[in-house]
């Protein structure tokens, strides 16, 4: 019989053979209705999600017009590079007081600096006070602080007389008894054709004829100088004032967010700080020659002679700038997107943090774990101790997204009773109890971590007992 008569022939299915391996999957279309309406569901959820962000990208004009430059390679971390923990034996002082401290000089003990809500300060001992303030009230918020002001570099004068450069209101001459202040440079003064924008950082010869001081930006202000990183832009100047005729001219022009500004002893030459380029300029500004200095380690912010105050780096995002305003939107774009999926991930704790920069991490993480052991290997096969050491607290993280996960951690790693001879692993080992043999470690190392390529690999390790 056939099947119009009523008879169906069941279908045989061939044997199966039954393994430990995965099945291969196999896909099949979705040719049903149902299958189609979650298709063009999808499509339309899509569209409506993207379409904002290609408007964004594609007709929105970006205020950003990128320069292409690059950087060389770094020196070696030898010599006067070599990594140190002296700073970590500093003691804090004036801490949660104060609000944003940029530059710091000082008239015997008595320490001078400017504050972010506009203020001059000296410290006393332990007692702060206020000298003066440049700008006026209220202050706190980014649109106000052009009319509060923002002092950014304080040197000491002849007649122990401080001069201020602050990035909005210009450069002034302060009594740092009395608190009269006198504007020498006007903030948004023209010279030579540009607009003194973004005013950072101040130097004094010793008989108070010449002052040089740093205009970062002649397009950009302070508030804005995340997109003066991003944009590169060649518009950064040095500046000499002539005391006595008041007239303004360029030393250095053409420079890449110009900050710190250091007189060498002899008073012939100054060294600049050149933040987006990583390097440290220098200048015979008698007879206005420049001269490149070897690139260094990170982004550099003040440069001060020893002895003189602090000197302040600060490592900024150090990527190559793209041509085309379309390209920097599309940067941007993943910028924000990478900067997310890492607050996400890693359980950040609270507080402003530059996309690209080392962000905080708690020390509960999971993934550290990995990390630290990575450490505690590193530090084993360097010692000469008979026994095991591993990790017994994390004291800090910082995660950075670099082609992969870059760790920055401060931990104790401890001796345990595994010999080295012992092929226990590490994680299964015991500390060592109270007596002789119980010993801690306080570390800092930098760990490269490529979860998908399954590497690891320390990049440097300091410890001290």
């Amino acid at each position: 019989m056939n099947e119009a008569a009523g008879l169906r022939f069941r279908r045989l299915h061939k044997p199966t053979v039954i393994t430990d391996e995965l099945p291969e999957l196999r896909y099949k279309g979705a040719g049903t209705y149902s299958g189609k309406v979650f298709q063009v569901t999808l499509v339309s959820l899509g569209g409506f999600l993207l379409l904002p962000l290609l408007i964004i990208i594609l007709i929105l004009e970006s205020p950003i017009q990128p320069d292409v430059f690059s950087l060389k390679e770094p020196p070696l971390m030898k010599g006067c590079w070599e990594p140190n923990l002296k700073l970590r034996e500093a003691q804090r002082i004036f801490e949660d007081q104060i609000i944003g401290p940029e530059s710091i000089t000082n008239i015997g003990d008595v320490f001078f600096s400017g504050t972010a809500d506009g203020k001059i300060v000296k410290l006393i001992g332990r007692r702060i006070h206020t000298v003066t303030r440049l700008g006026k009230l209220p202050c706190g918020s980014r649109e106000e602080e052009s009319s509060c002001g923002r002092p950014l570099g304080l040197r000491v004068g002849p007649n122990e007389t401080l001069f201020v450069a602050d990035a909005y209101l210009g450069v002034f001459q302060v009594n740092p008894t009395t608190g009269e202040a006198t504007r020498l440079v006007a903030g948004g003064q023209v010279v030579a054709g540009r607009r003194l924008s973004f005013i950072n950082d101040v130097a004094v010869t010793q008989d108070g004829k010449k002052l040089y001081f740093t205009d970062s930006s002649s397009r950009w202000q302070r508030r804005d100088y995340l997109n003066l990183i991003m944009e590169a832009t060649a518009d950064g100047r040095v500046l000499e004032l002539d005391m006595e005729t008041r007239d303004v001219t360029v030393v250095m022009e053409n420079l890449r967010f110009p900050n710190g500004i250091q007189l060498l002893p002899d008073e012939e030459s100054v060294l600049v700080a050149e933040t987006t380029m990583a390097r440290i300029r220098s200048t015979l500004h008698t007879l206005h020659k420049e001269e490149a200095e070897p690139e260094l380690i990170g982004q550099h912010q003040q440069v001060q002679e020893p002895g003189s105050g602090q000197v302040q780096e600060e490592r900024l995002m150090r990527s190559q700038s793209l041509t085309g305003s379309r390209k920097m939107k599309t940067l941007l774009l993943v910028t924000v997107i990478v900067s997310i999926a890492d607050g996400v991930v890693g359980g950040l704790h609270p507080g402003p943090s530059m996309p690209g920069s080392p962000s905080n991490i708690s020390s509960s993480d999971r993934s550290l774990r990995r990390v630290a052991l990575a450490a505690a290997h590193s530090f084993n096969d360097q010692s000469n101790d008979a026994f095991l050491f591993k990790p017994s607290a994390i004291l800090g993280a910082q995660r950075q997204v670099v082609k992969g996960f870059r760790y920055f951690l401060d931990l104790n790693i401890s001796r345990t009773v595994c010999h080295k001879r012992d092929e226990k692993k590490l994680q299964n080992c015991d500390f060592q109890p109270e007596g002789p043999l119980q010993q801690t470690f306080r570390c800092h190392t930098d760990v490269w971590l490529v979860p998908w390529k399954n590497q690891t690999e320390t990049l440097l390790l300091l410890c001290k007992a």
